[in-house]
């Protein structure tokens, strides 16, 4: 029996699984209270269709699952939404294969649906093909079907959204009927995808340089660090104050200390949130995110996330 998973968006630790089959990172970028509804439905027994639509300002990074291929329709976009530095809009398609990364800001709200299936089921359609050829090398590719065409395949997606959530959610849904259905949503992403055209990423000028700061730092997190020394940053790679302010500001709204504060309140709360019901305090999980000061970050916390952490880590 085929049945509906639906959570409610009420932090950031609900938005961990927005891609299915991987862990992303969440970040939250201001005060603003990311709500929203995500729904998770079996399609046959190796694919899945995830949709919601979610609110707030947050940057999500994250692996698509090996061996699989994810198929994203952006159905809403109100205010901004950037995914691998391009801005997008309803309509727009997102081909994600194997291992690529996931990389989506937003500020505003945004409305989508992704079918995730084994990447052998889709090397034998002929619409998938070419798409493969232009996205295998990056690992994603974002594509831009005519307005006609994007209406068509949002159309298609909602219906089914629509009519399937019910029945699935009664448990009354067959295997053989989520098996047409994943064929039919594959056929029209597939038709969308025969008339649309590569969406060409933004590139100013300092789009690689912005891309290598920004990696830079993500990897100086990933090994523990909690202070951002700029002047070894500049001193290291031969880039300018100006420069890396310039990109942060650009790319997140805030300057890289402050994203970096940011990165460390987030990954907090997820961890107050996962250790719910542990023996995990809040001070242990403070320390070791790099917060000495117990009380400027309990009011540091409290301003992003509108609660305490010993909130957090009340409610799990």
């Amino acid at each position: 029996m085929n049945l509906l998973l639906r959570r409610e968006v009420r932090g950031i630790e609900d938005l961990r699984q927005v891609l299915a089959g991987s862990d992303t990172e969440v970040t939250q970028l201001n005060g603003q209270t990311v709500s929203g509804t995500l729904r998770a439905m079996p399609c046959g027994a190796d694919s899945l269709l995830n949709s919601g639509v979610y609110a707030g300002a947050v940057r999500m990074r994250g692996n698509a699952p090996a061996g699989c291929v994810t198929l994203n329709v952006n159905l809403a976009v109100q205010g901004d939404a950037i995914q691998w530095g391009s801005a997008v809009q309803p309509g727009d398609l997102v081909v994600l294969i194997g291992r690529s990364a996931r990389d989506t800001l937003t500020r505003g709200r945004l409305a989508f649906a992704a079918l995730t299936c084994p990447i052998a089921e889709l090397l034998a359609h002929p619409a998938y093909q070419s798409v493969f050829a232009r996205a295998v090398d990056a690992g994603t590719a974002i594509f831009r079907p005519p307005p006609a065409a994007a209406r068509m395949v949002c159309a298609v997606f909602t219906t089914m959204l629509q009519k399937a959530a019910p029945e699935m959610g009664a448990g009354r849904l067959t295997e053989q009927a989520t098996r047409e259905m994943r064929s039919m949503l594959i056929e029209a992403f597939g038709a969308a995808l025969r008339s649309a055209t590569a969406h060409k990423r933004e590139a100013p000028p300092n789009r690689q340089a912005a891309d290598a700061i920004i990696g830079r730092i993500e990897a100086m997190l990933a090994d523990g660090s909690t202070a951002l020394r700029l002047a070894d940053l500049c001193a290291e790679t031969g880039w300018s104050r100006r420069t890396v302010h310039r990109v942060f500001a650009s790319r997140f709204g805030v300057s890289p200390a402050h994203y970096l504060l940011l990165r460390r309140l987030s990954e907090t709360r997820l961890a107050l949130h996962d250790g719910a019901g542990t023996t995990l305090s809040v001070t242990d999980a403070a320390r070791r995110h790099g917060f000495a000061e117990l009380g400027r970050f309990a009011g540091q916390y409290r301003k992003l996330f509108g609660e305490l952490p010993s909130a957090t880590l009340r409610a799990g």
